[in-house]
């Protein structure tokens, strides 16, 4: 099970580069999660469920706990950085027999992650209590006080300053040690290819396209790509 629609970006690299598995999109993670989870309840010797969501801003605790339910995230934040990887990249060049200088790419993403900073972990924040809303439970009260206390000592676990602060010590860790391969494991943004069409001199907004193509044709990008998802998978 997986994010996305049919014919979604998440299915067809799926399709590719697990060809033996069945890829069912159920829309969003939280689907993917609670679909994964009801088919292996089920007494089936003949198949078993795997889920596959975006990082999404998860910390490696929450990672692991999905991992023991039998669902699974990529070494990336989002399924598009799948194309962001440089090995990937230096392949796609080599195929369209271009000199490009995959340091630029992976220089622009960095200073882009820079400049982004603070959204970067004010989206990192906002999903973080997003996630222990969903995930966690407020006890019972049985009456208005006690509910009420409930709440305060439910939100007390809601630290935003803390969070934010983390966050962006990391984000400038990552900055200042140029740690490319961490940029694109935590940069949450679409725009990205952007910065490859650029480099490449290619039409704006094409690069998807164009990388999903060299994908299909190739084993050993299908190989580079597999490196980023878990050994189980």
């Amino acid at each position: 099970f997986c994010e996305g629609r049919k014919n979604s970006m998440d299915v067809q690299i799926f399709n590719i580069i697990f060809p033996t598995y069945t890829i069912k999109p159920v829309g969003t993670c939280s689907d993917v999660i609670n679909f994964t989870k009801a088919f292996n309840k089920i007494d089936n010797t003949y198949a078993k469920a795997y889920g596959i969501i975006d990082r999404d801003y998860r910390d490696q605790a929450q990672l692991d706990k999905l991992m023991s339910e039998n669902v699974f995230s990529y070494d990336v934040a989002e399924i598009e950085n799948v194309f962001l990887d440089d090995a990937f990249l230096t392949q796609y060049a080599n195929y369209k027999k271009e000199v490009v200088d995959v340091s630029v790419i992976k220089e622009r993403v960095i200073e882009h992650l820079s400049r982004n900073k603070a959204i970067q972990a004010s989206c990192y924040v906002s999903a973080r209590i997003n996630h222990l809303f969903n995930e966690s439970h407020m006890s019972v009260g049985n009456t208005e006080y006690e509910v009420s206390q409930n709440f305060s000592s439910f939100i007390s676990n809601v630290n935003v300053h803390e969070w934010y602060t983390e966050r962006v010590l990391e984000l400038e860790r990552i900055i200042d040690n140029s740690d490319y391969r961490q940029a694109i494991r935590v940069f949450n943004n679409k725009g990205l290819h952007r910065i490859v069409e650029s480099v490449f001199g290619i039409v704006p907004g094409s690069f998807r396209t164009k990388a999903l193509a060299f994908l299909q044709q190739s084993i050993e990008a299908q190989s580079v790509i597999r490196e980023l998802f878990p050994s189980p998978l």
